[in-house]
């Protein structure tokens, strides 16, 4: 990177998971193929900017929020510490390929959630900017909007755009299975007992061989990372000892792009919970199969209508005339769903028959979107 260019910093979210360094590394390579007059500075998000930082920002040609569910509740200051005082940052503040966390995975409630007060001052900032920002998926566009924010278009994720293929050939007669475990079956039994069933109907499937990968890590080191969780530390090495005790392989791929990048490029289909494996796959025209846990993945079908199917089902119950002007017209009930298991296997089944063509039309919908990423990033300042 040539440090005589102007440059942006970027704040970025690469803890241990390694979907967020798919991110950054992503976002990387499209400044340097669509920006080569900008150098660029990739700082940690969740680090309170101290003086110096700031005089460094105020010589750049803009503070860059890049990539991830940053637009929650306390975005500005808990994912965002920033200053206490945003007028403190003269630049533009600028959205690349930012997204919302709904919990649901009911696709109109994923701009329901609350946005408080700070986080308006900075969304707020961010839209007066003089340029437009970018936003992951149209689910937090309507987000935004229900708030009165118009600067913002819908660029899908920068982990979407792969400029050079990086996945390597397959074999046609050998079909390698990676399948990535659930984010949220630390807290869900229910959910936990879903992925288990999914796990052992793959392993049945003739002439595939399945591998089990953890984008969070399994060493002990994770729980010394900034907002580790801890349930879910522990969850996953219980699971790993099931599924060594079922003799199924499994690899932790956390902490950085590369063993990611290295583990689906040698994978002929994902199936799992991983919103970042799915993307990845989708990315170099690979199948995939997402199973939606959250608001994420259901929102990411909206942009690039790929196989994603949701981990819940739904009950829809009426109420009274008196609650229902109150809360709606109706409440909804939700349980994990009992039938993922069996349509992922017949779904896996017609991939390998060749009966199942989503990959080659979900590149083409990528394709598209890649012109409105191209065109948000050749207007950053």
């Amino acid at each position: 990177m040539n440090k005589d260019l102007p440059e942006y910093i970027l704040l970025t979210g690469g803890k241990n998971n390694c979907g967020d360094f798919l991110i950054k590394h992503r976002a990387k390579e499209l400044l340097k193929q669509l920006r080569p007059d900008r150098s660029f500075q990739d700082w940690d998000a969740w680090h309170q900017i101290t003086d110096d930082d700031l005089e460094v920002i105020n010589n750049s040609k803009a503070l860059v929020l890049t990539g991830g569910p940053a637009i929650q509740t306390q975005m500005y200051p808990l994912v965002y510490p920033l200053t206490d005082n945003l007028s403190k940052i003269k630049v533009p503040i600028i959205c690349f390929g930012l997204g919302a966390k709904p919990n649901s995975t009911i696709l109109e409630l994923g701009h329901s959630h609350k946005l408080s007060n700070r986080t308006l001052d900075l969304l707020d900032r961010i839209n007066q900017s003089g340029h437009i920002s970018s936003v992951r998926d149209y689910v937090t566009a309507r987000l935004l909007e229900k708030y009165g924010f118009y600067n913002f278009t819908t660029t899908g994720c920068p982990a979407l755009y792969s400029l050079t293929n990086q996945s390597n050939q397959t074999t046609p007669d050998i079909r390698r299975i990676t399948f990535s475990t659930s984010a949220n079956f630390a807290h869900d039994k229910n959910l936990e007992s879903q992925m288990k069933r999914i796990i052992l109907s793959l392993s049945e499937i003739a002439g595939t061989t399945l591998n089990v990968a953890f984008h969070h890590s399994l060493d002990s080191t994770y729980l010394n990372t900034h907002n580790a969780n801890s349930k879910l530390f522990y969850k996953q090495r219980e699971l790993k000892e099931w599924l060594d005790r079922i003799n199924v392989p499994c690899i932790d791929i956390s902490g950085s792009v590369d063993n990611m990048l290295d583990l689906y490029s040698q994978t002929d289909i994902h199936v799992g919970y991983r919103v970042h494996a799915h993307i990845l796959m989708c990315s170099w025209a690979k199948d995939s199969i997402l199973i939606a846990e959250d608001g994420r993945s259901t929102a990411l079908k909206e942009v690039i209508s790929s196989e994603i199917l949701n981990a819940y089902e739904y009950k829809h119950f009426s109420i009274s005339k008196k609650l229902e002007r109150l809360t709606g017209s109706f409440i909804t009930l939700r349980k994990v769903s009992s039938m993922v298991p069996e349509r992922i296997c017949k779904t896996v089944k017609q991939i390998i028959d060749k009966n199942h063509h989503e990959s080659k039309r979900v590149s083409a919908l990528i394709n598209t979107q890649l012109n409105v990423m191209k065109d948000f990033i050749r207007q950053m300042p």
